[in-house]
């Protein structure tokens, strides 16, 4: 891993990627500075070093952000009060880590509660909630909650689209144009009944009687009993002679 190289720009990400450094690597206290000094290029810097002297690693922080940005007390206070997470836990935390250090450059003694608190309270809701409730000691353990609860809501998100995705898949839409019929998907079981073909039959007064002698239908030529379904469903009429 090779220490980070400042060249005058970005100097609040160069400061975090040493910092980082020196979590991965540790190195004396006495011997950030002269590191530092070594992958930091520009004479205005070199010849500050050259008139005072090699400072400590938080002093040097300090006059690079006075030399390279526009630091100020009460403007990094209130970035470090209105931070909010608005994307992702580990974006969120970048800049926390970020401000937290310009806070520490002014504040040596912040307390480590309050730092932890400030992170969980910048915190999305369906996150802040659920770290608030584990009630972590320390800053580490708020992390590792608030990155837990993270995962466990994307997975329910992912969940919940592809449970929309397939009942959007189950519905059938009527025509999206109105003029045309509605047309069902199904067929019905039944079949239409066939109308009889046979001629209308007038039946004189005779005749009935004859039928009814001999139990034949009045409709048909077949035989009539209870429950008998005649053959042809037509209109009979029955005429009486004077």
């Amino acid at each position: 891993m090779e220490f980070p190289l400042f060249n005058g720009e970005e100097a609040r990400t160069w400061i975090r990627r040493c910092n980082r450094y020196f979590q991965i690597i540790p190195i004396p206290e006495e011997q950030k500075v002269p590191l530092a000094s070594v992958y930091m290029q520009g004479r205005e810097f070199q010849s500050h070093l050259e008139k005072r002297g090699m400072p400590s690693w938080s002093k040097l922080i300090l006059i690079i952000l006075k030399m390279f940005e526009d630091l100020d007390y009460e403007r990094v206070v209130s970035e470090f009060n209105m931070l909010r997470q608005e994307t992702t836990v580990h974006e969120y935390l970048i800049k926390f880590e970020e401000l937290e250090s310009h806070m520490l450059i002014f504040n040596k003694n912040l307390d480590e509660t309050f730092i932890m608190m400030k992170f969980i309270s910048g915190l999305k809701e369906e996150i802040k909630g659920y770290v608030a409730t584990m009630n972590p000691t320390n800053l580490d353990q708020a992390i590792v909650l608030a990155r837990r609860q993270e995962n466990m809501v994307n997975a329910l998100l992912r969940k919940t689209n592809q449970q929309q995705k397939s009942n959007q898949n189950k519905i059938s839409f009527r025509p999206q144009n109105k003029n045309l019929p509605y047309k069902p998907s199904f067929k019905p079981s039944f079949k239409p009944r066939e109308e009889s073909t046979q001629p209308r039959r007038f039946l004189k007064k005779a005749e009935v009687r004859a039928r009814k002698e001999k139990n034949l239908c009045y409709k048909c030529d077949e035989p009539y009993s209870p429950g008998h379904r005649c053959r042809f469903r037509q209109v009979h009429m029955l005429m009486t002679e004077e």
